[in-house]
């Protein structure tokens, strides 16, 4: 066996780390997805787009109708933050910390007006959605206001 060949694997694998971690750092960006839901109990509407978390919904908020309200998309570096405004002077800040692997770890916060209603760091998957709610929607009895954290 030449004594160059420990070497060369050595060099190898020191070039394979380099790309990798180079790659890492081409994929740093996050895909943020911020969705304003509001739920009421005056009906059973579910908006199609809430389908397939319907049941999730309706266990955590105890709330029958959900309407999807809007979804602000952005993108963010790690430790840049995305903000979103939300309807009825509520508005969400979302700063991707950590990538490691599938998982994602991001502080989030949403306020309306000044006060703080969250206020968190949370780790999801990529393509998971994190809600968080249960706050008054202004101009009706009895709706409420959830919102979901979702980065790609």
């Amino acid at each position: 066996m030449s004594k160059a060949l420990p070497t060369m694997l050595v060099t190898l694998l020191a070039s394979l780390s380099l790309a990798v971690e180079a790659q890492a750092l081409l994929v740093s960006k996050v895909q943020i997805e911020v969705w304003e839901i509001r739920a009421t109990r005056t009906n059973n509407d579910i908006s199609r787009e809430l389908q397939p978390i319907a049941a999730q919904l309706k266990q955590q908020f105890k709330y029958t109708g959900f309407k999807l309200v809007k979804v602000s998309k952005g993108s963010a570096d790690l430790k840049e933050t995305h903000v979103a405004r939300l309807s009825q002077g509520y508005s969400a800040r979302v700063t991707p910390l950590v990538q490691s692997g599938n998982r994602i770890q991001m502080a989030v916060e949403v306020k309306r007006l000044l006060k703080k209603r969250v206020n968190a760091k949370i780790t999801i998957d990529r393509g998971g959605l994190q809600l968080f709610g249960g706050w008054d929607y202004p101009g009706t009895r009895d709706d409420v206001m959830i919102v979901g954290f979702r980065a790609r």
